[in-house]
């Protein structure tokens, strides 16, 4: 049976508590004004172990594919952005 396959460019630690933590996700629908409140989709609920083991396995994968492709540098993107925004409000 295929599972289903979810897209996510946002995400945000939306509560935590001594038993979970609550992980908001979804995608960016207007991307000059991001807007959590309408873009989160979908909320994953997962214990503190989970989490932390998650977190794990998330750098360890990061560190693997930053030494095939190179190092992914966030502040290009958000510099790209703001360009595409500059530009947008002058047209």
């Amino acid at each position: 049976m295929e599972k289903p396959m979810y897209y996510c460019n946002i995400a945000q630690i939306e509560g935590i508590s001594l038993n979970d933590f609550r992980i908001g996700f979804g995608i960016v629908k207007d991307r000059l004004k991001p807007n959590l409140e309408d873009d989160l989709d979908f909320y994953l609920l997962t214990s503190p172990q989970h989490f932390k083991a998650l977190t794990n396995l998330f750098v360890q994968n990061l560190k693997i594919y930053e030494q095939i492709f190179g190092e992914i540098i966030m502040e290009a993107n958000e510099e790209t952005l703001r360009t595409i925004g500059e530009e947008a409000e002058v047209i």
